[in-house]
């Protein structure tokens, strides 16, 4: 049996988060190293394959190769704005096993291809991404209205907040 370790690092900072994607070679940006600087860490970071900002612009992500789905917060990384990330995982993990289960009740004597499993895992990932980007943007809305600079803007919404009951 092959196994493999996964492992998510998080570090905050204050690069733009729709730009804050790069792939192996580029994961070493200064700061990010200056802040994690052992030897464990470093070695961590020269085997990442890719680097992803919580919240940042999707675009094309997708949520399985192959064989291999991924769901939750792995796949759909949203700020702590909307307390939406296990409901996203639990609603990922049923989809799949819908999914699953209707391949299997419909094909009851046959083992699965992997092409097969790769089409199901595709359309997994057409009915989720319409509901995952919705609570990734509103998670985002709720980042920037609970976190506005000092300024008019911040007294707008303190006042509107003190309105309601």
């Amino acid at each position: 049996m092959m196994r493999q370790l996964a492992h998510t690092a998080s570090v905050v900072g204050d690069n733009d988060r729709k730009a804050w994607q790069c792939t192996k070679g580029k994961l070493s940006a200064h700061w990010f190293m200056k802040e994690l600087n052992t030897s464990r860490c470093s070695a961590t970071l020269k085997a990442a394959y890719h680097r992803q900002s919580v919240g940042g612009d999707q675009g094309d992500s997708t949520s399985s190769t192959g064989a291999v789905a991924v769901l939750g917060d792995t796949c759909d990384p949203s700020p702590p704005y909307q307390a939406q990330g296990a409901a996203m995982a639990v609603e990922d993990g049923a989809t799949l096993g819908i999914l699953l289960g209707k391949f299997s009740r419909a094909h009851p004597n046959q083992k699965a291809t992997g092409t097969q499993i790769s089409d199901l895992f595709g359309f997994y990932e057409i009915l989720r991404k319409k509901r995952t980007t919705v609570n990734v943007e509103g998670s985002i809305e709720n980042q920037v209205l609970y976190h506005m600079e000092d300024g008019p803007g911040e007294d707008a919404r303190d006042k509107a907040f003190a309105n309601v009951n």
